[in-house]
């Protein structure tokens, strides 16, 4: 066969194995149910403009990529899974129905794209596609659920939708050519915006849909508009005016027919719905609203019945102490008392008991600085069965400069620290939390010094495992934005729903597929020059099993600007965000890990306007475990920050491994500690000794002692600049530096809770000889 010059290959059935034997002249090839197994010859045949499979497996799909003049690729009914592998420079027509794919994202480069066939998989998300030129669209038997930006395809001449939730026929926009629409057994109940179209060239199938009005089937006849098909019956079973066709409880026993079908009822038997088949105590109607399975006493597996598990769809949790939705496997504060458990352990306090919130001592952060003295001050705050009490603590002597008493009333309350909204310098405060009063999820802002109410932000109640986010300045008015983001209660995707800081109104929603672990929101430098930041989410892949940071315009939630990648050959992976490192204006990100390969740690940096390449590698040895990175301040005077990591040797000493921030692999400092600490952390000082660069400290609890000591090294000459010993019992230990006695020296600040009394004690050393400043108990 390689000595003819043949053009186009069409095999279907037979003995034909060999793909080999093709001559460089074939520009198609179609096989129909063959017996071909290996397909890698094909990657010899760079000019094949059409490629056809059908019913046919492969091992390797990987000779697609080496296919680039490929205008029309069809997979249909194979276990294709990798659209990355497609080589999509002139792809025009693509068929992947009833394929394994089940990560769409990479559909979006396919930018040339006139046809895409996807019947029966699991694609769902038409964002992903509606800025395609497509003329023809087969979404047949799909999970598509929000059809809106169907009506971005200007072009689209066929569309395809049988067997989907599709309902609205006034989203299709029809061509002018000949064209036609295939609805069967949609929940189209309307046909009359077809009207319109009268005097074109149209068919449409409308089997089994639930046309409410016969007539309209009438008056297309007279429209000239072909239809195929018929609706589905009006039969009326339970006489509720409601026909069968779109009632979506025939005997009106309260369990819909798809929950009925789904477990072998019979959805005309009004009967079932009081039966308890289980013989769990719930009444099958009670499983569907508890979405639990009716045949099985314990659905979630946990060990728990489902009448008796406060979450019978989750086998990590059966208990709610504190009701408030929360399991307390998950719930940071089971008892609700304003505490976390973890807190609350640490201090003696029970984790599971409202009343002992009053014992705990209160928290302090760094605050902003008050009274104008050139020093930042200190917030003192605690929550005590919905009150939160604050105070805030002067910077230089400790003395209380103010204190006030808010109440929000919310199930769980966090406390944000929020950008300054009243130019008066100093950042105001956020309680936010669910209101279950009213059912939404709020904001509530307060001047940060006198804790005057500043106003109320509002979002719906539709996404689960909420958090707060403060998103910067999106809408160019100085005014920082609030969102809150999580999972779709409904469809599943994660979240960012933003509003507008100033006027309190939705600013927009970003969208992302629930994809990825760990995933973080990220705020970028603008890069589509708009003034506006861009809007991007960072997670790892849980398919692909790497990084990913997926962008949006910051301005436009609908416009995807890009997906950063970086590749699978790190494990433990982390974003920071770093300095210009390139100087091209845009902040750069770079990712942390340990190589999967060979141990190295590195810190692979990409630019912040253009996801292409890596702008920086820095590498570290693999002779260290649990090693953790670290940004240093600037030692070598080009304003951008080091990078550090510690961790510990095979013997227990502990390296601190610091590279200049900008120059690849220079190292440009090694700082070491003997191995007779433990629970140890890692940090950097200000200047102790005036000398121009920062100390670094460990903190750690010396395990020939017991105690807390805090161990500092010279940051210039690497030795030992001296240690303090923290006598006592302490909870929540953490350590600042900054003057406070203003002779123009850090000096360093100690902050913890004395576990045996529960006091907060806030304790300064001077930084130029370690000698006690002062202490004060708050």
């Amino acid at each position: 066969m390689n000595d003819l010059s043949i053009g186009a290959l069409w095999v279907q059935g037979g003995n034909f194995t060999d793909l080999s034997l093709l001559s460089e002249s074939v520009r198609y090839v179609y096989l129909f149910d063959t017996n071909v197994s290996d397909f890698s010859s094909l990657s010899l045949l760079p000019q094949l403009r059409g490629f056809g499979l059908w019913g046919t497996d492969s091992n390797d799909w990987s000779f697609l990529s080496s296919l680039p003049q490929l205008a029309s690729l069809y997979l249909n009914g194979t276990n294709f899974t990798d659209l990355s592998l497609i080589n999509d420079a002139n792809l025009r027509r693509l068929d992947l129905s009833n394929s394994q794919v089940t990560d769409w994202l990479n559909i979006t480069e396919f930018t040339l794209l006139e046809d895409i066939r996807l019947s029966d998989t699991n694609f769902s998300d038409l964002t992903l596609i509606n800025n395609l030129p497509l003329y023809r669209l087969d979404l047949s038997n799909t999970l598509v659920t929000n059809w809106e930006p169907i009506s971005d395809f200007e072009g689209l001449r066929y569309a395809y939708l049988r067997g989907t939730s599709f309902s609205d026929l006034s989203l299709l926009k029809l061509s002018d050519s000949y064209s036609g629409y295939d609805i069967a057994y949609t929940q189209v109940s309307d046909l009359s915006p077809l009207f319109e179209f009268a005097g074109r060239s149209l068919w449409v199938d409308i089997d089994g849909i639930p046309l409410l009005d016969l007539e309209q089937l009438t008056t297309l006849t007279e429209l000239g508009i072909q239809y195929y098909g018929q609706p589905a019956s009006l039969i009326d079973s339970d006489g509720d005016g409601i026909a069968d066709a779109i009632d979506e409880d025939d005997d009106n026993d309260g369990m819909s027919d798809e929950f009925e079908l789904l477990y072998g009822f019979d959805p005309l038997n009004p009967n079932d719905a009081n039966s308890d088949f289980d013989s769990d105590g719930l009444t099958n109607l009670e499983e569907m609203l508890l979405e639990t399975n009716p045949l099985l006493d314990d659905t979630d597996n946990d060990g728990v019945t489902d009448n008796l598990d406060t979450f019978p769809l989750d086998a990590t949790e059966s208990v709610d102490t504190d009701n408030d939705g929360i399991g307390n496997n998950a719930d940071l504060d089971d008892d609700n008392d304003g505490i976390s458990d973890e807190d609350e352990l640490k201090l003696g306090l029970d984790p599971l008991d409202p009343t002992d919130a009053n014992l705990a001592p209160a928290s302090v952060m760094p605050f902003s600085d008050t009274n104008g003295d050139g020093t930042a001050d200190w917030l003192k705050y605690s929550l005590i069965n919905g009150n939160a009490l604050f105070s805030i603590i002067d910077g230089r002597d400790f003395t209380e400069l103010a204190a006030y008493e808010l109440s929000d009333g919310f199930d769980s309350t966090s406390i944000q620290l929020l950008g300054d909204r009243n130019n008066d310098g100093v950042k105001e405060i956020g309680l936010f939390g669910f209101n279950s009063a009213v059912g939404r999820y709020q904001l509530a802002v307060y001047n940060g010094y006198t804790g005057q109410g500043m106003g109320t932000w509002n979002w719906a109640n539709t996404l689960g495992d909420v958090t707060f986010e403060v998103v910067g300045d999106l809408t160019n008015d100085s005014v920082e934005e609030y969102a809150i983001t999580g999972i779709h209660l409904t469809n599943g995707t994660k979240q960012l729903f933003v509003k507008n800081g100033a006027t309190k109104q939705t600013y927009k929603t970003f969208k992302w597929p629930n994809q990825w672990v760990d995933a973080q929101i990220v705020i970028m430098s603008d890069i589509t020059n708009d003034a506006v930041p861009e809007v991007a989410l960072y997670g790892r892949h849980e398919r692909l099993d790497k990084g990913q940071l997926f962008v949006y315009d910051g301005a436009n939630s609908n416009n995807k600007l890009d997906v950063y990648n970086w590749n699978k050959l790190w494990n433990n992976i982390s974003l920071y965000k770093m300095d210009d490192i390139d100087g091209d204006g845009t902040i750069d990100w770079g990712q942390f890990g340990q190589r999967k390969d060979d141990g190295r740690y590195q810190w692979v940096v990409k630019k912040g306007h253009d996801k292409r390449g890596v702008i920086r590698t820095f590498s570290w040895p693999n002779d260290l475990t649990d090693a953790q990175p670290l940004l240093l301040s600037d030692r070598t005077g080009d304003d951008v920050k080091e990078v550090a990591l510690y961790g510990k040797n095979s013997s227990g000493k502990l390296f601190l491994r610091v590279n200049d921030g900008r120059l690849a692999n220079t190292r440009i400092a090694n700082y070491s500690w003997p191995a007779v600490w433990t629970n140890e952390q890692v940090m950097e000082l200000g200047d102790l000794n005036n000398d121009g660069t920062n100390e670094v400290a460990l903190l750690g609890i010396n395990v020939n002692s017991g105690k807390y000591q805090l161990v500092i090294k010279d940051g210039r000459a690497a030795t030992e600049y001296g240690r303090l010993t923290l006598e006592g019992d302490w909870a929540d230990l953490t350590i600042s530096s900054y003057d406070v006695n203003s002779d123009g020296q850090a000096d360093v600040i100690v902050n913890g809770v004395d576990a045996n009394t529960l006091t907060r004690t806030i304790t300064v050393y001077s930084g130029s000889d370690l000698g006690l400043l002062s202490t004060s108990v708050h």
